[in-house]
């Protein structure tokens, strides 16, 4: 009996093998979309502080904090809410931030629906049970995400393109990276809990 149990911690170390076996893209129970709602208020919070910290920390010229708590956020609930939730969740946080008078909101409305939708349609048809699913789900939602944000840096508010790429590439580096350690740890977390009894 106690092999066994020992056996199997082994078999969820080697990997992230806690993941449902099938996870729709659609969720629309009353679970996701209200879990998405939170989710949302948490991006707020968490995305806010990084921005803060960003500002005092490079004037917001180097969003890490900021970006790497999207980028996070962001998987965390395509992973766990799909669509809508996962837009649900990305849309509070714009809306949020344009209520707040952040300059750069009206680029979220756009990479906080384009970055979750890519997640989500990755994440639906691959069983994210290693690093390498996880990695294949972030990396497009990541680079695009980002990239939006930067266009609108550069048309609207004429930040120099040789700047917005060194921030840009360092802000998808350290997002993705940083992502790729939290999201799957918290992920066989709450899928070992059964939390969201997906």
């Amino acid at each position: 009996m106690q092999t066994g149990s020992i056996g199997a911690e082994g078999a969820s170390t080697a990997g992230i093998d806690e993941a449902p076996a099938r996870r729709p893209l659609w969720r629309a129970d009353t679970r996701s979309l209200v879990g998405s709602a939170l989710m949302g208020v948490f991006m707020v919070l968490l995305v806010g502080l990084g921005d803060r910290i960003d500002a005092s920390v490079s004037g917001g010229a180097f969003p890490v904090f900021g970006g790497t708590a999207w980028a996070i956020t962001m998987a965390l609930s395509a992973l766990f809410f799909g669509l809508p939730g996962a837009l649900i969740a990305g849309e509070i946080q714009a809306l949020m931030d344009i209520a707040f008078g952040v300059p750069l909101a009206p680029a979220f409305i756009i990479a906080n629906a384009a970055g979750p939708l890519i997640f989500a349609l990755v994440a639906a048809r691959l069983p994210m049970r290693t690093w390498l699913h996880y990695l294949l789900a972030l990396l497009p939602s990541v680079i695009v995400g980002n990239l939006i944000v930067s266009a609108y840096l550069a048309i609207y508010m004429q930040v120099p393109v040789s700047m917005l790429v060194v921030s840009t590439l360092v802000v998808i580096a350290v997002g993705i990276v940083a992502a790729l350690i939290v999201v799957p740890a918290i992920a066989r977390k709450v899928w070992r809990s059964r939390l969201l009894d997906m």
